[in-house]
């Protein structure tokens, strides 16, 4: 079976032995050996995020494109927190590689999409992911229909909902420029502040604007 390797490091970590490349790749080559795997490439993201989408990273979009490919049978990575820090991206990784029938292998969590018990894993850990955005969805329409009960007009908010806002802020936080942020939440799906789907980069530059005021 050929795998790809994938090593992420931010800039904070470069220095820290750690979560450095080469400890990764140490573990990723030991885990090859031990489980006959073929290392046929390493993709490696330097001074980027864990926050950031795997598709919107230079390293990790050329990946998932080889994978979708065909060119490997999947990807392995010593840490789920190298391949993603978001639940949400996670599980929108996780629903790609089912469909398009390859393998995701995180060392530390013994996550390997080859055996049933590692393919149940990771999909307890997607669905759980895709709970808490139904929970966000479910208390963003309460909360408005709350208001409505109460009389309040709802012309355009002057906000998105809290939870929302809260994830805008820490994406933002984490070094995601607006764009970058756009797409995680159409990729999450959840509500723009007039209710719909597609967020623009003005809407977005806007709940950060207020919410650092």
């Amino acid at each position: 079976m050929n795998v790809a390797g994938y090593v992420r490091v931010s800039t904070q970590e470069q220095g820290d032995s750690g979560a450095g490349i080469a400890a990764q790749m140490a573990a990723i080559e030991v885990a090859c050996k031990q489980r006959g795997l073929t290392l046929a490439a390493t993709y490696c993201d330097e001074a980027v995020s864990g926050s950031t989408p795997l598709d919107s990273r230079p390293q990790g979009r050329d990946m998932l494109d080889a994978l979708s490919a065909g060119t490997y049978d999947g990807l392995i990575v010593s840490k789920l927190d190298r391949l993603s820090r978001s639940a949400f991206d996670f599980a929108s990784t996780m629903r790609r590689s089912l469909a398009e029938e390859w393998a995701i292998i995180c060392l530390d969590l013994g996550v390997d999409t080859t055996t049933p018990s590692g393919k149940m894993i990771a999909q307890v850990m997607s669905a759980f992911a895709e709970f808490e955005l139904d929970m966000i969805r479910q208390r963003t329409r309460d909360g408005l229909a709350a208001k409505r009960a109460m009389g309040v007009r709802l012309g355009r908010p002057v906000s998105a909902h809290p939870l929302t806002t809260e994830y805008i802020m820490k994406l933002h936080d984490e070094g995601l420029n607006y764009s970058q942020i756009a797409r995680c939440l159409e990729g999450a799906e959840l509500e723009t502040p007039r209710g719909g789907k597609r967020w623009y980069v003005t809407t977005v530059r806007d709940i950060i604007l207020r919410g650092a005021n």
